[in-house]
């Protein structure tokens, strides 16, 4: 019980953000794991109990207590968030993993000035998405543009415009960068210059 390992790790492969990130076709793993965290918001319950639970949209029938929190307006304390504990833990690495590539692009060894800013405006879109959905629920918390890649222990709140106006900057961006449809038709659900127009038209309102 007293004695402990001493484990000597290394990385057999030598695999680093910093190498593989330095092509464009390394980076590429980089913009396709910004969409994971999508999976929260389109993918599972979170998002749509978050955006729709407890409205005229969509009303639960019946006795049944679940998300009570948000359907029925019941408990909602810090201690009990129901989904929207769920919603914070998982949209903050996904502006994380955006800030990311949008800070090491410049040095992914892109050739075509074309091919790196439409990977730039993906990521954009997607920063503007994540953060959208952020300000809304919570209003002005910390809005990050630089990665994180150590734990972060305080937090200084800013101003909702602060939000908007980096989102709309993400998003005219995206606008112009953006194919309007993907370069691989079968990749479906990747950012668009028509997704980034609708969504920008969105946030003007």
């Amino acid at each position: 019980a007293l004695s402990n390992c001493n484990l000597d790790e290394y990385n057999p492969a030598g695999d680093t953000a910093e190498n593989i990130w330095s092509t464009p076709e390394g980076f590429q793993t980089l913009v396709n794991a910004a969409y994971s965290n999508l999976r929260t918001f389109l993918g599972k319950e979170d998002g749509i109990i978050m955006s729709e639970a407890g409205t005229d949209i969509w009303f639960r029938s019946g006795k049944s207590l679940s998300y009570r929190q948000l359907f029925r307006y019941m408990d909602f304390t810090p201690e009990n968030q129901s989904s929207a504990k769920n919603y914070w833990r998982d949209l903050w690495p996904g502006v994380n993993i955006c800030n990311a590539g949008i800070n090491r692009i410049d040095n992914a060894g892109f050739t075509s000035e074309k091919k790196k800013n439409a990977k730039l405006g993906e990521l954009k879109f997607l920063r503007a998405f994540y953060y959208y959905h952020i300000v809304e629920t919570w209003g002005g918390v910390m809005l990050l543009t630089k990665e994180s890649t150590y734990p972060v222990l305080t937090a200084k709140r800013e101003p909702v415009e602060k939000f908007y106006d980096l989102m709309i900057s993400d998003l005219e961006f995206a606008c112009k960068w953006l194919p309007v449809e993907p370069e691989n038709p079968k990749e479906v659900g990747r950012a668009t210059k028509k997704a980034a127009m609708g969504f920008l038209a969105k946030i003007y309102l």
